[in-house]
C-alpha cells in the first residue's frame, strides 16, 4: 500500500466540476482568520462588480454567494461563470494545501487569456504566502505566455516549464526551460505549450 505523502496535496482535474459545498468551508476557514479579503481581490480580477462574498445556507448547504454592485443581491458564485469557478478553485486549493503542493490540470480553463497575466500574478503571490508549490498543466499557448509575463514581473523567476514531445525515436522527451530559454522561445514564436 502507498504512503501518504508527507505534505498536504490537492489534485483539481479540468473541468471535473467544482464542489461548491467544499468551497464554503474553506471559505469559512479564510473568514475566521480574518483572510476572506484575499479571496474577493481575486476575484475582483474577473468581476469588477464584485462587491462581498457570503455564505447563505440553501436547503442547508452552505453556498457561497457574491454580490455585484450593478445588482445590489447575493448571487451563487456558481452563477458567474467558469472563470469565477475556476479561480475561486483554484485559490481555495492554494489555502487548503498550505505547505503543500496543488495540482492543477487545465489551469487557464474558463478564463479569458486577457486577464490571464494578473490571474498568474495572483496564484503566484498566493501561492508564495502559503507556501504552496503550484504543479499545472496547458495546452495553452496564451497561458505559458501569461506565466511567463506574470513571473517576469516578480523580483525572483519563479517559473518552470516542461513540455513533453517525441524526439526523433518516437520516444516522450522533456525540454525544459528557464527565463532566458522561454523568453526567446516565446519571441521567437516556437511551440511552448
Amino acid at each position: 500500500m502507498p504512503s501518504h505523502p508527507p505534505f498536504i496535496s490537492v489534485f483539481q482535474a479540468a473541468r471535473a466540476g467544482f464542489q461548491w459545498e467544499d468551497s464554503a468551508v474553506l471559505y469559512s476557514e479564510l473568514d475566521v482568520r480574518g483572510k476572506q479579503n484575499t479571496l474577493l481581490e481575486a476575484l475582483q480580477i474577473l468581476e469588477p462588480n464584485l462587491k462581498r462574498l457570503s455564505l447563505i445556507f440553501e436547503g442547508g448547504v452552505p453556498i457561497l454567494h457574491g454580490e455585484l454592485h450593478r445588482l445590489n443581491r447575493l448571487l451563487p458564485l456558481s452563477d458567474m461563470g467558469e472563470g469565477i469557478g475556476q479561480l475561486t478553485n483554484i485559490l481555495l486549493s492554494i489555502f487548503a494545501a498550505a505547505g503543500g503542493v496543488v495540482l492543477l490540470d487545465e489551469i487557464g480553463a474558463g478564463i479569458h487569456y486577457s486577464v490571464l497575466p494578473r490571474v498568474w500574478n495572483v496564484i503566484g503571490t498566493t501561492a508564495e504566502e502559503y507556501g504552496t508549490q503550484i504543479i499545472a498543466t496547458t495546452h495553452s499557448r496564451e497561458c505559458v505566455v501569461a506565466a511567463h509575463e506574470a513571473f517576469s514581473q516578480t523580483e525572483r523567476y519563479d517559473l518552470g516549464l516542461y513540455r513533453l514531445y517525441r524526439n526523433s525515436k518516437g520516444e516522450i522527451a522533456v525540454a525544459d526551460y528557464d527565463q532566458e530559454n522561454l523568453e526567446y522561445a516565446v519571441e521567437a514564436g516556437l511551440e511552448v505549450r
